[in-house]
């Protein structure tokens, strides 16, 4: 491809296109998107290179914030960019709830609205994969959205959703199935279901289903632990069921003897039944995957086993006298030693434990995942040889650590795993970390950083966990004390200005104003969703939502006052109320409390007690990796 003609004057048209797709190739989805707004030569570039043009096929999130409207974000974001949507996810807080005439018709109208504009930016062509998350206690909206959007895609080949939610739509469906000719809908191939309610499903729902997607190849069932299934259904549909999550609803010997069973992936829970699954796997080599929950004492690993990939570890069972002696703690490595393919790792350690790792290193070049509940930082030797078994680990997630990381461990995490993306940190007790991010370790693929008990945070701090961490997206700090909020927002969006979700709790009660003017020139222009415990007026909490199209939701006061987009368009479009009235009573604000920090996020520490301190707190919000979603993703609650 030859360089334009009238670019020889700029300095960077001396860059080749194989240079600009190798550049290219590092960059995010939203800074693809703007390269191809650069000039037609970027444009072309970016759309004729096929790893970099699949990157911006992304997925849509209907939920509670989202907006119906062409002319508000995202939908006028992307209405005519022409990008591929071929992901969309339904969430059951997006349609009203209700059983009434009213609502069903609200819902037909939204959903239609929806629909019309989803067939102009071409969704019915390029739409693969379809999730819903719906309520089973209303059949009617749950028809309107199979009606309407699954029988409106024409190549939608993967349905994620809970089936009992539609077994009212298949059976409305079923007359139809002997018209001539019936009706059908072929492009769909694989199916994936879940559910989380007492409803029993049964042989006939899946046949219903079966008649309607004819083409089925696969079906991946995730029962919740709430989940009742009939184990008929095991034994008829063998042929075609692929992952099974969740087996402590039956015992692992129900399935054993049954002929034509095709698993992919094995998901078995329960640590009691851990060495017969083990017999079950080595018996089904046709098994790629799996993931188990293991008892040390109960467990016997004498072989590799090449298939699991997940590996949760429970160890309170742990005989502590047998294994208190420094000359054999080597536990961890007789389980692990047979896993070489092993992803994901999770341990849950006693807290009497001394030497809970064990003091040989294990060889686990795939593991990507570890999470370690009640790791003793007093023994540097199982430390050590923790971190060189996971070398190539991109998330860490610590949970009750009973010490905090001094300086020396912080750096010899950041120089043993190299590939850090996500670091965790929960600590349990109530001593705070000070000023650490003042030391803070270089980390450069860092992108999302969660520690509780933080403490003061210096605006040095801010600075130089910015030169360590120059690609960090999510900052998530709770127990944050003798802090001027304002100060550390605008320090963090100075040297932040492409961060995509803050949260800041802890501290005084506050007001911060002038918000918008802190992400005022391009700064925070990704941010999707701000969490910080302050006060904020409210026309600067409308105005930054005016002035950030991905910013979706807005939490301040400790949770008292939760500002989604869609409730920003009601406020300011349609003027149906105003901010002041749905501020939740302090009392009853809406708590952050990681389920690894024991300590309340109110808005003092116990030195700094007033009598208006309020230290009772709900635990209403866990951490979860999950939400850390890929960069190709556009998410919209």
């Amino acid at each position: 491809m030859s360089l334009p003609e009238n670019s020889q004057n700029s300095s960077i048209s001396v860059l080749k296109s194989d240079d600009l797709i190798e550049i290219f190739g590092y960059l995010n989805f939203n800074e693809l998107i703007t390269c191809r707004r650069v000039c037609s030569f970027w444009y072309k570039i970016i759309r004729d290179t096929s790893h970099l043009n699949d990157r911006l096929c992304f997925r849509l999130e209907f939920g509670r914030g989202f907006v119906v409207d062409r002319h508000e974000p995202p939908l006028s974001l992307i209405l005519h960019s022409k990008i591929k949507i071929e992901k969309l996810t339904f969430w059951n807080d997006f349609f009203e709830a209700g059983k009434s005439i009213a609502t069903v018709t609200a819902n037909r109208e939204k959903l239609q609205k929806l629909l019309h504009i989803l067939r102009e930016m071409n969704v019915t062509e390029t739409l693969h994969d379809l999730m819903m998350q719906t309520r089973d206690d209303e059949p009617r909206t749950n028809s309107l959205l199979f009606e309407h959007l699954i029988c409106g895609m024409k190549n939608l080949k993967y349905l994620r959703f809970s089936l009992p939610s539609f077994v009212h739509a298949f059976e409305t469906l079923l007359p139809s199935m002997n018209s001539n000719p019936p009706f059908t809908i072929a492009s769909i191939e694989k199916v994936e279901i879940f559910h989380e309610t007492f409803r029993r499903l049964i042989a006939d729902d899946f046949r219903r289903m079966l008649k309607i997607f004819p083409n089925t190849k696969e079906i991946h069932i995730y029962p919740s632990v709430s989940m009742l299934l009939d184990k008929s259904i095991i034994q008829t549909f063998a042929p075609l069921i692929k992952t099974i999550t969740n087996l402590e609803h039956y015992t692992i010997k129900d399935i054993m003897n049954i002929e034509n069973l095709a698993l992919d992936h094995l998901e078995f829970p329960d640590p009691c039944e851990s060495s017969r699954v083990l017999r079950f796997i080595q018996e089904h080599p046709e098994i790629k995957s799996a993931s188990l929950l293991v008892d040390y004492s109960s467990v016997d690993f004498m072989r590799p086993y090449d298939m699991i990939t997940t590996l949760i570890i429970q160890v309170d069972a742990f005989e502590i006298d047998e294994f208190d002696d420094e000359s054999n703690p080597e536990y961890m490595y007789n389980i692990l030693r047979f896993t070489p393919n092993l992803k994901r790792l999770q341990i849950e350690f006693p807290k009497a434990e001394e030497h809970n790792f064990g003091h040989t290193e294990i060889d686990l070049p795939h593991l990507e995942e570890v999470e370690v509940t009640q790791i003793e930082l007093d023994c540097q030797n199982c430390c050590l040889k923790l971190l060189k078994s996971c070398v190539n680990t991109k998330t860490l997630t610590l949970k009750d650590v009973s010490q905090h990381l001094e300086v020396v461990q912080m750096q010899a995490i950041a120089q043993t795993l190299v590939n850090l993306e996500n670091v965790s940190i929960f600590y349990e007790y109530d001593e705070e970390l000070g000023n650490l991010f003042e030391e803070w370790p270089e980390m450069p693929k860092l992108r999302h950083l969660t520690l509780n008990k933080v403490g003061v945070v210096t605006i040095p701090g801010i600075r130089t966990l910015q030169a360590s961490c120059p690609l960090l997206q999510t900052l998530k700090l709770y127990s944050i004390r003798n802090t001027n909020m304002k100060e550390l927002l605008q320090e963090i969006a100075n040297k932040f200005p492409d961060i995509v979700d803050l949260t800041l709790r802890g501290g005084r009660t506050q007001k911060v104003s002038n918000l918008s003017e802190i992400f005022a020139g391009g700064k925070g222009w990704r941010l999707k969703t701000l969490d910080i415990s302050p006060d904020l007026e409210h026309s600067d909490i409308l105005q930054l939502f005016k002035q950030l199209d991905f910013l979706q939701v807005v939490t301040c006061k400790f949770g008292a006052l939760v500002v989604t987009r869609r409730i920003y368009y009601e406020v300011t479009k349609m003027k149906a109320y105003k901010l002041d009235e749905i501020v939740q009573p302090m009392k009853s604000r809406k708590r952050i409390h990681l389920d690894a920090d024991d300590s309340s996020d109110s808005e003092t520490s116990s030195s700094e007690m007033s009598d208006d301190d309020d230290d009772d707190y709900d635990s209403t919000d866990t951490y979860n990796s999950d939400d850390m979603d890929a960069e190709n993703d556009i998410i919209v609650l």
